[in-house]
């Protein structure tokens, strides 16, 4: 597909015109001929109008905007190069939107899996479309949405990001090991004592604790957790966060096993482990035998507060296919 470009007011007319639509000049003429010029033509060059500094096209003799000539003896019309967008950086741009596309996915998926470590699935998302920009940014900044045209912004813009997120993303993951910061629980609180005493004091055998404890739905305990508060309760369910105080160990676990495998619904589990006994340690399914606490709530170190029903542990199994 082609279209002139009238000699007279460069309007562009549809090549079976034979007169400007604009001004109605005949297009075909031999001595004043229409260019020429094929549909989807760019221009590796601009003209600079000396009188009003608008960028004008090739094809025009007068400027588009204040109609003065563009080429005269008496001043100098400044020409302009114009960078054409290559077909590798049209290849990187459309890399970086599908890897950026597959993170904000892969965020999205870890949301739902994990709805309770919501501030962590954030920041790691975040962290990992910004090291995407950084990359590319830095070989080609004109592919990167927005206003960075240097790399030297590029560089500051989203190597401050990077840091302002690790910062965060450094806050919100929880040591799985024998940290003394607790940091998911605000300060003041304690891990129960009571766990600690449901495993010192034994007055029945092992056994008979498991046998006397029994199955319930999370949902019933979530909705209703001062009601089967002092109730000894049973759960198979999967670690999602370990924090340790010398034995004294609290869990979150999910205790619903839904769709595609996944566990949910999370519960939190005081526990005092036994010298030489197994650590548990995250994504273990376990078993857990205790007796209800009613609800725990804590600060978390974002500073919102998040409820749990809490469970105080006198005996917990590792199972042996690990997930």
């Amino acid at each position: 597909m082609e279209f002139y470009i009238c000699p007279i007011c460069k309007s562009k007319n549809d090549e079976h015109q034979k007169y400007c639509t604009q001004c109605g000049t005949w297009l075909l003429s031999d001595r004043f001929p229409a260019q020429k010029v094929k549909k989807g033509t760019t221009w590796d060059k601009l003209y600079v109008c000396a009188f009003c500094d608008t960028a004008n096209e090739p094809n025009r003799n007068a400027c588009k905007k204040c109609l003065k000539p563009l080429f005269s003896t008496e001043y100098e019309t400044k020409e302009i190069k114009v960078a054409r967008v290559g077909l590798v950086s049209k290849v990187f741009k459309i890399i970086v939107y599908a890897l950026s596309g597959l993170i904000v996915l892969f965020g999205l998926l870890t949301l739902i899996i994990d709805p309770n470590n919501r501030p962590f699935a954030i920041s790691a998302t975040l962290i990992l479309l910004c090291i995407i920009q950084l990359i590319f940014g830095i070989i080609n900044p004109s592919i990167i949405p927005g206003k960075i045209a240097s790399r030297k912004k590029v560089l500051a813009t989203y190597g401050i990001a990077l840091i302002v997120l690790f910062t965060i993303i450094g806050k919100v993951s929880q040591p799985s090991t024998g940290s003394k910061n607790i940091s998911a629980i605000s300060t003041g609180a304690k891990i129960s004592e009571d766990a600690a005493i449901a495993t010192t004091e034994k007055k029945e055998t092992e056994d008979q604790f498991k046998e006397s404890a029994k199955k319930m739905p999370y949902v019933d305990l979530a909705r209703n957790p001062d009601k089967f508060k002092g109730e000894r309760l049973t759960f198979d369910g999967q670690v999602i966060q370990v924090l340790e105080q010398g034995n004294n160990v609290a869990l979150r676990v999910n205790v619903t096993k839904g769709d595609y495998g996944i566990w949910e619904d999370t519960i939190f589990v005081n526990y005092r482990r036994q010298n030489g006994e197994d650590r548990i340690l995250e994504k273990d399914v376990i078993t857990i035998w205790g007796v209800a606490k009613g609800l725990k709530t804590y600060k978390t170190v974002l500073g919102s507060e998040t409820s749990l029903p809490e469970l105080d542990a006198s005996y917990i199994k590792i199972a042996d296919n690990k997930k």
